[in-house]
């Protein structure tokens, strides 16, 4: 069978840690997904899509429908082949649940949107998952983005540290074996710390004034690898395949439009 990835897309995945999908499923099933989220926004939230004075409310309950058959198409013909260009054909299964439902609206806010050091859901620049990050050659998973609306420059895509796979790979190398076993929050601080690129990054340090030239604009290589803040944008039926250790964070949605991503780990099977 025809592979979906070439070998620029492999070569782009190994050593920036990330690939785009273009049409990973159909745009027209997305935007069915879109208007199933927003059903479940008005029954859960009382949010409603014709009505932006009501798009400031708290999104809760999305969860409970993260199973739901609609979702089901995510896993086309097209997204399963390409994950399989990753992780060998027979590795991994479909999910029953594509992930956590990545909902932001847009914010009436007085700044400029620019990279941040925090977020304001209270989740810092962080990764997800723990394996493999000592052996990222025998790649034990993936962590997938896929997009329902359109997402836009500024409008709330999540960040992502492109290079931050090889960073994290050599911080846990250098690390003893105790050390390695400590709570997560001491480990994501040690990393954020671990050369001053991060460290001003994630607020450890004192801030670039232009972060997003800083950034985002160019690469900068820390430890001879070369990293970059990148900002996920797309197209409804659209997935971007990440490492499963890439370092990322949400970001504010200066926008007109609400984002609807979601985000879920694949790991092969045992």
């Amino acid at each position: 069978m025809a592979k979906i990835l070439k070998s620029t897309d492999l070569e782009c995945f190994q050593q920036q840690g990330y690939v785009r999908i273009p049409e990973a499923f159909s745009p027209a099933d997305a935007l069915a997904m879109q208007d199933f989220i927003w059903d479940k926004l008005e029954e859960k939230c009382s949010i409603l899509r014709s009505d932006p004075n009501t798009w400031d409310k708290h999104v809760t309950g999305l969860n409970k429908s993260a199973e739901n058959a609609i979702y089901s198409d995510i896993a086309s013909q097209r997204m399963c082949r390409a994950i399989d260009d990753l992780l060998g054909e027979g590795t991994w299964e479909a999910p029953k649940k594509w992930g956590s439902f990545l909902v932001s609206f847009p914010q009436k806010l007085d700044h400029d949107w620019t990279v941040p050091i925090s977020h304001c859901n209270g989740v810092p620049w962080h990764w997800d998952g723990r394996s493999g990050i000592e052996d990222m050659e025998n790649l034990s998973g993936v962590f997938v983005f896929t997009f329902f609306s359109e997402v836009k420059p500024l409008g709330g895509g999540t960040l992502i540290v492109s290079g931050s796979h090889w960073l994290l790979k050599r911080f846990f190398q250098n690390l003893s074996e105790g050390d390695r076993s400590q709570k997560r929050r001491v480990l994501r601080k040690q990393f954020c710390t671990s050369n001053r690129w991060l460290a001003q990054l994630t607020g450890h340090d004192e801030s670039p004034v232009d972060r997003i030239a800083f950034f985002m604009d160019k690469e900068t290589s820390v430890d001879d690898v070369p990293v970059r803040v990148v900002e996920l944008t797309g197209q409804p039926g659209d997935a971007i395949i990440c490492q499963p250790t890439i370092f990322h964070i949400a970001s504010e949605n200066h926008a007109d439009y609400p984002r609807f991503m979601r985000a879920k780990g694949l790991e092969k099977r045992n």
